[in-house]
């Protein structure tokens, strides 16, 4: 009962992270570069110590040139471009269509399987694409019935399908390569990596003070 007990938590971990995103925008004036950023900054210290204690007395296998390039690719679309498109689409569409649209990415990593490397689709799995597309369109049509912005809906969509694809490359390169890095290491790589990332487009488009004093705002303090 350990995997599914765990598979449920994580589960509503990843379905309340769209809710507590979308009460930071109404809690404060802030935008998805900002919001991204403090997240990043929040978690880049767990990541390293992992790093760290995964590193102890040189137990795990070094990287070569090409597992680095891999890594910076994977946390580049998978962690940086894939969640800032995701925050970003969530200022314009509510987190229970977020979570609709961003949960296409299985039906996406069969399809650009099949694309890319000739996966064969059986019908059972088309039956379950058919039905997940559409729920989707059922549920965009009845947030398309009560926005008040159609634009606004058409843009956040875009933004969060653009997220789901993103993070189905992402998953796709992974299996290829977190059995042979390790789980715990690849996943606190990647994410030190998009962190970086991250980071560098928060500073180079925002004042550092905005990154201090944003929680603060959030939480009523300020």
């Amino acid at each position: 009962m350990t995997g599914p007990l765990l598979a449920i938590i994580a589960a509503i971990c990843f379905a309340g992270k769209a809710v507590l995103i979308r009460m930071a925008y109404a809690s404060a004036p802030v935008d998805a570069t900002t919001l991204v950023a403090l997240r990043m900054a929040f978690s880049l210290p767990f990541c390293l110590f992992m790093l760290w204690w995964q590193g102890r007395g040189g137990s795990v296998v070094p990287l070569t040139r090409r597992d680095w390039v891999t890594m910076l690719w994977l946390g580049f679309i998978g962690y940086y471009i894939a969640s800032f498109l995701d925050f970003w689409g969530l200022e314009y569409i509510s987190a229970a269509l977020e979570r609709i649209l961003l949960f296409t990415y299985p039906t996406l990593v069969v399809l650009i399987s099949a694309a890319l490397y000739g996966r064969s689709i059986r019908w059972r799995e088309v039956s379950a694409l058919l039905l997940t597309v559409a729920g989707t369109v059922v549920s965009f049509a009845n947030d398309m019935r009560l926005t008040g912005s159609t634009s606004a809906l058409w843009k956040g969509t875009a933004l969060v399908l653009g997220s789901a694809i993103c993070y189905a490359i992402f998953l796709i390169g992974s299996g290829r390569n977190v059995g042979r890095i390790g789980s715990l290491r690849f996943s606190a790589l990647a994410i030190s990596i998009a962190s970086g990332f991250v980071l560098a487009q928060f500073f180079l488009l925002r004042p550092a003070k905005a990154l201090g004093s944003l929680p603060t705002k959030i939480i009523g303090w300020d």
